[in-house]
Parts: C-alpha cells; structure tokens; sequence
C-alpha cells in the first residue's frame, strides 16, 4: 500500500478519535456548563468541608448549577459562589445545606423545610445567602458508636444489678424457707376452697330454677337502675330544694340575730319602758275602776244623773230653755249686727234721722244699691 495513503487513513483515525473523545468530554465532563446560562449567588458557612470550585450544587438530586470559587473570610467563616442555572428559580424560604457522603465527597443542596410550602419570590442573582452544614454520616457513626459503647456498659451494669438482685432473692428464699412453705400450704388451701367455691358456682348456675330466677332478675336489673336513677335524681332534687331551704333558715337567723342584737343593747331599757307602762297601765285601770264606781255610786253627780230622773227632767229643761233662749235672741243679734254695719258705712245717718225722722232701720233703703238690703226689706242674714 501507498505510504502516502497509509498516511491518510492514519491522520483520519486520530481526528476521528479525537472529535469522539471531545463528544464524549462534552457530554460526560464539564465541559456542558460553558454552554449553560448561570446566575451568581453567594452562600455563606460557619465551615465547608470538602467543598472545592466545580462541586455541584443540587435540589431534589437535580444539578442545578457548580460552584465557581470557595473563600476564606475574614471576620470567619467560608463564602462560596455559587452558578445556579438560570432556568432554576430558587424560593427565598429554601435552606442551603452543605452534604458529605461517607467516601469524603461533598455537595450543596437547596431544600425546603419539611411542612413549607414554596415561597412566590426567588432569590435574586448576587444573593448573599446563610447556609449551614448538614450531618455528617461518618460524625454520626463516631457518635453512634460512643453511644452503642454506652449501651453495652448500661447492659453491663443492669446485668450486674440483675445478678446481684438474684443473689438477695436466693438469700431471702433460703432464710424465710418456712414461711415460704407456710405460704405454699395456705395458698394449696386456698385454691382447694376457690375450687369448691367454683364448683359450688357451676352447680349452682346449672340448677335450671336458679337459672331461671337469675334470668328474670337479669331482665329486672335496667328497670331497677332506672328507679335507682330516678331515686338520685329525686334525691338531687330534695337536696337542692334543703339547701335552698337551708339558705332562707340563714337569712331569717341572720335577720333575727340583726333584730336581737339591739334588743340585747337595749334590753335592759325596753324592759324598763315596759315596766313604767305596765304601771301607767294599771294606774289607768283604777281610775276607770273609780270612775265606774262613781258611776254606779248613787251619791254622785254622774250615778244621780244616771238613775235621777227628775233630776234628769230639770236638765233636759234647762237645754231646752237655754236654746228657745238663743233663738230668740238670734233676730236682735242681727239687728244689732245690720245697725253697726249702717254705722260703719253712714255714720251721719243717725243725726240725719234725729232731725227728720225716717222708717228705721227695718225700713225700705233708700235704693236697691244700699248694701245689705234687698227689695223686700229683710236683711242679707235674714234672707
């Protein structure tokens, strides 16, 4: 063959090779994230162990994005920048975590807490974020193991207590070896007596009158507990009704202890008052004893004028005289009244009169407008 054409075939199969290990770097390696579009965001960690430029970074297990650069601060602490896809929209609720496998390899993972929902907002590029570092497996299992060696010394120590405790049993049950065979008989006893007892029982229930009567008492029981519940609610009743009753009795003796408390301060005083009227009483009650006896006493005034008649006649005429009496001198009293009014209003009439005569007094006015008059001659009293 042509050196020349071995030449070319030769050149063809490394390009070749070389273009299929360039495909399979571009889709293996990381090479594909010159390709994607990222955003910048900044995570800050108390520590970062194993976390390197290039980590991915993932939510749910998808990779969202690597970590372009891991920086030391000052003030403490660790900075990692982050390029997340841009197609990824990260919520502000989710929390960072930096994860370690059991083989060393670290990753960061987006989550949220378990029970949150998703917040509406994403998270801005250029972002500074607080994350914090996840358990580490190979930390739990150094834990696990001080744990599990703890364990074994508590299971240790309970079998000792375990062992020391059945050595007390062992002394206990040798020392007390009679009372434990006393024990032992009592409780054959007993169970010899609970065996007759049960047997007493079956006999008893298989007794087919004894099962009947039991039956019907059975079906009597709800109807008895309902009685019994209607005697505790009619006794609940009575109770209430006492305590009512008993309230009203505390508030009459506290009423009567409000009106005996000031009898007992002025007891001595109202017994006095009562004495004095008791004795103004009876002093009462001899004078109207004397009364009535003057009454009854034909020497007296009041008995003669009670069983006198003629005395009694002449006193009747005497009331009878002294009001004819009165009448008749009831017209002069008006006379004497109509000339003392005539006075007060013409005090000249008189010297009038005296020098011509006239009717009187009792004669017709001079008009109808003298007061005191009327057309017929008689006075206003009289009238």
């Amino acid at each position: 063959m042509n050196e020349q054409i071995l030449k070319f075939w030769v050149g063809v199969m490394v390009v070749s090779t070389l273009l299929i290990v360039g495909i399979l770097i571009l889709w293996l390696g990381n090479t594909p994230a010159i390709f994607q579009k990222t955003y910048t965001v900044y995570v800050d960690f108390n520590d970062a162990p194993s976390v390197t430029p290039n980590t991915p970074i993932r939510k749910s297990g998808i990779l969202i994005g690597r970590v372009k650069n891991v920086e030391l601060l000052r003030e403490g602490g660790v900075r990692v920048t982050a390029a997340v896809h841009s197609d990824v929209d990260l919520p502000t609720n989710e929390v960072c975590q930096v994860k370690t496998s059991f083989l060393g390899d670290a990753e960061i993972e987006f989550a949220l807490p378990p029970g949150v929902q998703a917040a509406k907002k994403s998270i801005a590029p250029e972002t500074v974020l607080k994350g914090k570092r996840a358990a580490d497996p190979l930390a739990a299992v150094a834990n696990l193991e001080a744990n599990l060696s703890d364990a074994v010394n508590s299971v240790s120590g309970a079998s000792q207590k375990f062992a020391d405790t059945l050595g007390k049993i062992d002394t206990i049950l040798g020392e007390n070896e009679t009372h434990i065979s006393s024990i032992v008989q009592q409780t054959d006893e007993t169970l010899k007596l609970l065996k007759k007892t049960t047997q007493f029982t079956s006999d008893l229930l298989d007794n087919p009158e004894f099962s009947e009567e039991l039956k019907a008492e059975v079906r009597q029981l709800p109807q008895t507990l309902r009685e019994a519940r209607t005697t505790i609610v009619q006794m609940r009743t009575t109770m209430q009704n006492m305590d009512n009753t008993m309230g009203l009795v505390d508030a009459n003796l506290r009423n009567i202890k409000d009106f005996t408390e000031p009898l007992g301060e002025n007891g001595r005083g109202i017994v006095e008052q009562i004495d004095q009227s008791v004795r103004r009483l009876n002093n009462l009650m001899v004078e109207m004893e004397s009364f009535g006896k003057s009454i009854n006493s034909q020497d007296g005034t009041l008995g003669r004028l009670v069983k006198d008649d003629e005395l009694y006649q002449r006193l009747n005429q005497t009331v009878r005289n002294v009001e004819e009496i009165s009448y008749r001198i009831k017209p002069i009293i008006n006379d004497v009244r109509i000339i003392s009014d005539k006075l007060a209003r013409h005090p000249g009439a008189i010297l009038r009169d005296a020098v011509r005569p006239g009717p009187g007094t009792k004669g017709l006015p001079p008009s109808n407008e003298t007061p005191g008059y009327c057309p017929t001659g008689q006075s206003v009293w009289q009238r």
